[in-house]
Order: C-alpha cells, then structure tokens, then sequence
C-alpha cells in the first residue's frame, strides 16, 4: 500500500448532518454553503460528502478572513 492511499483512507468522509452538528447549525445551513461555494464537498452522483480536513481547513480560513 503506497503512502498516499494510506492518506486517503484517514481523511473521513463526511455527511451533511456530520457537518451540520461539527458547525452547530442546521443541515439547510450547510446545504446553503454548499450551494455558495463557501464550503469545500465532493459530489458523488447526487451524493454530497465532505473532508473532514477540508472542512476545518476552510473554517480556518473564513476564520482569519473575519478580522483582516
């Protein structure tokens, strides 16, 4: 197994209420983000997942955004 699958397999993939409860919000929330682009997803078919790392890699970002 090279490094990168083992990579791949640790980065969880998560669902829209996972999202909804690591942000404290409703799931039409981040179904709104997601419709902004505001928030990184995958789209599998009609499926939408999210990264984990992405996710909070994101915040962060909006995050020091808000006080430059």
């Amino acid at each position: 197994m090279s490094p990168q699958s083992t990579d791949q397999t640790t980065d969880t993939l998560l669902k829209t209420s996972d999202v909804a409860r690591m942000l404290a919000c409703s799931e039409r929330h981040v179904q709104r983000l997601v419709a902004g682009r505001s928030i990184p997803f995958l789209k599998l078919g009609r499926i939408v997942r999210f990264r984990r790392e992405a996710v909070l890699t994101s915040l962060a970002r909006m995050e020091k955004g808000a006080f430059q």
